[in-house]
């Protein structure tokens, strides 16, 4: 079998599709304008239900709850 030159055979630069490169995401906020970092913890299905409904019994959001115990467990003053 004849076979063409390697560079023969090639399509002008023209003609290869490029994949696009990666466009570096914008860098995630680390803190909210109260300075709030976010964090993630994974809990048992309970704690999650006790959560539930012990914010919605003080009519507060869930994270308050946990930011009010974190602090009281470390000992942090507010």
């Amino acid at each position: 079998m004849d076979r063409a030159p390697a560079a023969a055979s090639r399509r002008p630069l023209s003609q290869v599709y490029c994949y696009p490169t990666k466009t570096k995401k914008p860098a995630r906020r680390t803190a909210t304008s109260r300075g709030l970092v976010r964090e993630v913890a994974y809990l048992h299905r309970d704690e999650v239900e006790a959560l539930a409904r012990k914010a919605e019994k003080e009519r507060t959001s869930k994270s308050e709850i946990i930011r009010r115990a974190l602090r009281a467990y470390l000992g942090i003053e507010d």
